[in-house]
């Protein structure tokens, strides 16, 4: 029920373009407690109410110009409460105003204006719990508007902006000396004929102390300037042949890495399901040097995170649709410690920190043996952005398996991806 003691919460506007019938309602309400505005014909009545920030209209509906349905199609809901008065009969009129939506109706002459209080008092009562729920529904909004807003800040934006750093930072590496070129002289000038670093009177030891100082910066330097390439480029519009590529797979690139596994005594084996051969006249829609350099990197990542003597895997599978890979290696023997608490395989915060920028875990930066074509940390995001780029996906997690031969689950680091066909 209404407070009849509280002052209503909103400005009442009566619109009737029977003059007396008007000045008479107004007066008797403002006696009932309302601050009421008159308007005398449908256009005035809906400036009126335009002007204000909420409201209650009591509106006549046999008006000249517009009717009160007209009125009500006019205004603005979300605003305003609409009680329709009518002096005539006809059903049709109240169900005409109620189809369209009107808070409530009365009829002329209003005999009973404590009644007619009442009713209006309801009427902005019922307003004002719309209003909170439009508030609440806006507050949501916001809520989800930041929240997306968020989650484009630490995924596209973020990306935008570190896209800028890194030309930045290139710009600056590179615009007094490249360090790569620079590096490259200074090591085929020692190679060819040490005693040539004696015409700019540099000993030796001190010219390949600088050679050891240039190497990481002449590689930091590329490697920022292959993020930005990769990162801030638009996606080539290139595509390879399933067949051309799991021919350069199992034939090259398997022979790379396989040199990689003897290197660290590992045990690397390839797997291609045989219908991908049948599937082999179907594209991706990603250029050949770009997914070959992101397998390489996830099977390099493999390499370097295991114990010697392990069993790294890769695994080609698909249908008519999409091409999965699956790179496996075994833990390290030696748990990781987090929070004082020992985990076997992949610690769960480098799950979500392994395709972030230069994120490395601390053994990754001994294990430089390596050929990498994204070095400094850069290899994993730079694979994110290959496979996001060609609508594919990719993860790092901890899995269980069981294998072949040993009755007991094992758990594997394993990466998945996937590209569309």
């Amino acid at each position: 029920m209404p407070n009849h003691d509280k002052p209503p919460p909103y400005t009442l506007i009566v619109a009737d373009d029977d003059f007396d019938h008007a000045d008479a309602a107004s007066e008797m309400l403002k006696e009932l407690g309302w601050e009421v505005k008159v308007a005398h014909s449908g256009q005035e009545a809906i400036a009126l109410t335009q002007d204000l920030p909420y409201s209650v209209l009591l509106c006549d509906f046999n008006m000249p110009g517009m009717n009160g349905i007209e009125v009500l199609r006019g205004i603005d809901r979300t605003r305003t409460a609409f009680v329709m008065l009518t002096g005539l009969t006809d059903p049709h009129v109240v169900a005409d105003a109620l189809r369209h939506d009107c808070d409530d109706y009365a009829f002329k002459p209003v005999s009973d204006w404590s009644a007619m209080n009442t009713k209006l008092r309801s009427v902005a009562s019922r307003l004002q719990s719309r209003i909170a729920t439009q508030k609440e529904a806006h507050k949501l909004a916001q809520m989800a508007d930041w929240q997306a807003w968020k989650a484009g800040f630490l995924k596209k934006d973020q990306e935008d902006d570190m896209q800028q750093l890194l030309r930045m930072l290139h710009v600056q590496f590179n615009q007094d000396a490249n360090f790569t070129q620079l590096l490259d002289l200074i090591e085929e000038a020692t190679r060819v004929d040490p005693s040539k670093s004696m015409r700019v009177k540099v000993p030796i030891d001190v010219l390949g102390l600088v050679v050891s100082a240039l190497r990481p910066i002449a590689k930091f330097s590329d490697g920022i300037g292959i993020a930005a390439s990769i990162l801030g480029d638009a996606p080539r519009l290139k595509s390879v042949q399933l067949s051309d590529l799991l021919d350069t797979v199992t034939g090259k690139y398997f022979e790379q890495w396989t040199r990689f596994a003897k290197m660290r005594n590992h045990t690397f084996t390839t797997f291609v399901d045989p219908q991908l051969r049948y599937l082999g006249g179907y594209w991706l829609k990603i250029d050949k040097e770009s997914v070959l350099k992101a397998l390489n990197e996830l099977v390099v990542n493999a390499f370097k995170h295991c114990d010697q003597h392990s069993s790294i895997g890769l695994t080609l599978t698909g249908d008519a649709n999409r091409i999965s890979v699956i790179v496996t290696n075994p833990p390290h023997s030696q748990p990781a410690n987090v929070g004082n608490v020992e985990i076997v395989g992949l610690p769960r915060e480098f799950e979500a920190q392994a395709f972030r920028l230069f994120y490395r875990l601390k053994d990754e930066a001994a294990i430089t043996i390596y050929e990498e074509d994204w070095p400094m940390g850069l290899g994993l995001p730079l694979v994110r952005s290959v496979f996001y780029n060609a609508d594919g996906e990719v993860g790092l997690h901890n899995e269980t398996w069981h294998l072949s031969g040993s009755p007991d689950p094992v758990v594997l680091c394993t990466a998945r991806a996937s590209l569309p066909l």
